[in-house]
């Protein structure tokens, strides 16, 4: 309960304006006394909850944390690089999860180093409005916002309008619902429930029938014809041969899953295929069925259909980490050095700080005799004892640039010594490394200091 943190809030401050606006919409003495009365018995409690979690901090710690908000920041960062990007069309709907990595993913390793390795994917934006900005553009923004000023303008007719203040509360708790279903649209993603979407719908009927009925006079009856029945009809059908298309392609994509976390590269290729179909391409995790295919191909040493399932993976979502470094890998194995660099460094500036892409990346510098580059590279890498993998490409790395100093002749004898011994030593050029990353001095610096 107290992690939800954009539900409390999102409460709290439609309690606040619905409590205000009561003032000035409720004019009867008798009945201003009763909201006066809920308002303070309410002011009370919530007083209440506060001296509780400030006697009692240490229960309520989870309220204080601020890793989700700056998360949540730097998401909206993105999102709104998105929308000026494309601020009249949009990125398409169900589009917003394959662009947000095009916006750098640098800015979240010190909140959650798995998001800037690819491990974490978002889906949604935790900002419902700013995810329909950037999915439908200013129009759709527009009528979105359009549905709930519309619903708010009627709650407010009909509370002035109606006539016992027994009806004229329930209108105020629907208006207090709305607002708080529009808070907490501001910080999380209710957008994304059904059951939320489902009550929302509801209401919003509940609230137009209620107003054209009062407000307006018209009639409870509503003349039902084929030319509404028919395309409701069609459009219902269409979305039910959608989810059950969806539907099957995620239960063959828990099985993907279950096959990739234990090596099961045979049952993995073959639950691939099952799960793909028109209306499924990408598993709720945001990454291609193909990427999983290609990873099981490439397990089992067929380079050649791996990468033409990491193209086809490619496709779908040209900025995933894992699904560039996979496919420039496959480049690279082929020793098509400059079209793996190409993938790769759009990889790195996506995220400079996922580390195996990082290392791949060296590697294909140095195999295409960029060895500054190279050096440079891997010099970026921050020392991990429990990565052998980078060690390796260090020691290789490192020594051919220690080759290089030597054939410089700006060194002294004791300079020149001390560059041999390095390079002919792998624990030492580790070692070095190593103590230099920690002091922060760069590498030639502190081996001749």
């Amino acid at each position: 309960m107290l992690q939800t943190r954009a539900v409390i809030a999102g409460i709290g401050l439609s309690f606040l304006i619905t409590s205000v606006l009561s003032i000035f919409l409720i004019r009867g003495e008798k009945e201003k006394k009763y909201v006066r009365f809920i308002g303070i018995g309410s002011l009370l409690v919530m007083i209440g909850f506060i001296g509780v979690a400030i006697k009692y901090k240490e229960k309520f710690s989870l309220l204080t944390k601020t890793e989700s908000m700056r998360e949540r920041v730097n998401i909206w960062h993105n999102t709104l690089e998105m929308i000026k990007e494309y601020p009249l069309t949009g990125v398409g709907a169900g589009n917003w999860q394959i662009h947000f990595p095009k916006y750098g993913l640098d800015r979240f390793y010190d909140v959650n180093y798995t998001i800037t390795d690819g491990l974490t994917n978002f889906q949604r934006p935790h900002n419902d409005f700013l995810w329909v900005f950037a999915e439908t553009g200013i129009f759709g923004f527009g009528i979105y916002c359009f549905i709930f000023i519309t619903a708010l303008f009627y709650l407010i007719k009909l509370i002035r309008k109606e006539s016992g203040l027994n009806k004229k509360l329930i209108w105020l708790f629907f208006f207090f619902t709305l607002l708080g279903y529009i808070f907490i649209s501001l910080v999380d993603f209710p957008l994304e429930r059904m059951e939320h979407q489902v009550i929302l719908g509801l209401m919003l009927a509940f609230i137009a029938s209620q107003y054209d009925r009062m407000i307006k006079k018209r009639s409870k009856k509503i003349s039902a014809s084929l030319f509404l029945l028919l395309p409701t009809a069609a459009i219902s059908a269409y979305g039910l041969w959608v989810g059950i298309n969806r539907y099957d392609g995620e239960k063959h994509s828990y099985k993907i899953i279950v096959a990739h976390q234990n090596g099961m590269w045979e049952r993995l290729i073959k639950e691939g295929a099952n799960a793909e179909n028109t209306f499924y391409n990408m598993d709720p995790f945001s990454i291609p069925v193909k990427w999983y295919i290609g990873v099981a191909q490439f397990s089992l040493g067929d380079l050649a259909s791996a990468k033409e399932s990491f193209h086809d993976a490619y496709e779908i979502h040209p900025y995933q980490v894992h699904v560039l470094n996979n496919y420039a890998t496959c480049f690279e194995k082929e020793n098509k050095h400059d079209e793996a660099i190409k993938m790769f460094e759009e990889m790195y500036r996506i995220s400079p700080k996922f580390s195996a892409g990082l290392i791949n990346l060296s590697g294909a510098y140095f195999n295409a005799g960029r060895y500054e580059d190279a050096y440079k590279m891997i010099s970026t890498f921050k020392w991990d004892d429990q990565n052998p993998r980078s060690q390796e490409f260090m020691i290789v790395i490192i020594a051919k640039k220690l080759e290089l100093l030597l054939k410089e002749k700006k060194y002294s004898e004791e300079e020149r010594n001390r560059i041999t011994t390095c390079m002919n030593s792998d624990s030492l050029i580790l070692k070095t490394m190593k103590e230099s990353q920690k002091e922060n001095v760069p590498f030639e610096k502190y081996l001749l200091r």
